[in-house]
């Protein structure tokens, strides 16, 4: 079994709204899910219904040691709906999170020389590549349909470059 992803129960709570078990049960499943793809472990989560007219509120509030707050907000005519975009949004801050805790830490050193090695590396000398290896771009196989469609393409590249007072004045 694995482990669990909070520290805390989430707390689901609705005014004015009516949760059943299976909406805290989604709701509980969906925030776990999240909190283990980014980062483990969640240390308070709160998710709130609320019923304003003909819309559903949702809004959900995470806490994270090493992380600052994050909430997100969204309203919707379903309930499920307005759930799924709010955790959609509150997924996007996470992985904004851990995309800057990742730019934080320092690039390894042998990757970037290896990278700078091979961007300054001279090019192959001629002498290397045989007279059969040579690229030769019309010995590239095409299927039919590809070869008419670059033809149309060019026909109509031609033809938009083409001046029409110079057709005129002859």
């Amino acid at each position: 079994m694995r482990q669990p992803a909070l520290d805390k129960p989430i707390m689901v709570s609705g005014h004015n709204v009516e949760l059943g078990d299976a909406l805290r049960e989604f709701v509980e499943r969906k925030i776990e899910e999240t909190a283990g793809k980014y980062f483990g472990r969640i240390t308070e989560t709160t998710v709130q219904f609320k019923k304003a007219g003909a819309f559903y509120a949702c809004a959900i509030r995470f806490r994270s040691r090493g992380l600052q707050n994050l909430a997100a907000e969204h309203e919707n005519v379903e309930i499920y709906a307005a759930f799924n975009i709010c955790l959609e949004k509150l997924s996007k801050q996470l992985r904004r999170a851990k995309r800057q805790l990742r730019e934080d830490k320092a690039q390894r050193p042998d990757k970037v020389a290896m990278v700078n090695e091979g961007l300054r590396a001279p090019p192959l000398p001629a002498s290397d590549l045989g007279e059969e290896e040579s690229y030769n771009p019309a010995a590239v196989p095409t299927d039919p349909y590809a070869k008419a469609l670059m033809q149309a393409s060019k026909a109509d590249i031609e033809a938009r470059h083409t001046d029409p007072r110079r057709d005129a004045v002859e």
